[in-house]
């Protein structure tokens, strides 16, 4: 869906300044803003030097947005080449780049035992998501 497509009834300001589409910053401003400002200031509160961050509209795109995040980590190229699919190729070459762990879910608060996440994904190799 494009920004054209938001509700124009209202105004063209509405439209410009509200529309929920934040693919850009035409098509949401506003929460574009928000977003760079919350990011400026997790960096700051962490101590971080430098960092960057996305909001996501729930818990499954912030696992696609980490998985597509650790494939593109692991094979850059893929992004040039594309990836074999069907699980053809030697499977031999597989390796681990990628885990998914739960940090306080929405309705339970359930968390994965992060430590031992931690352990399983040493060496640096594997992108570790919450």
């Amino acid at each position: 869906m494009a920004s054209d497509t938001c509700n124009t009834d209202f105004s063209h300001d509405y439209k410009d300044h509200l529309c929920p589409f934040q693919t850009h910053v035409r098509g949401g401003p506003v929460f574009i803003m928000v977003e760079h400002f919350v990011i400026s200031k997790l960096v700051e509160l962490f101590g971080w030097q430098q960092g960057d961050g996305i909001f996501s509209p729930g818990g499954s795109m912030s696992n696609m947005y980490g998985l597509v995040l650790a494939r593109y980590r692991a094979h850059p190229e893929v992004k040039r080449r594309g990836a074999e699919g069907g699980g053809k190729g030697s499977q031999e070459k597989w390796r681990r780049s990628f885990v998914n762990a739960t940090a306080g879910t929405t309705v339970f608060g359930a968390f994965d035992p992060l430590e031992e996440v931690a352990d399983v994904c040493e060496g640096g190799r594997t992108l570790v998501t919450c």
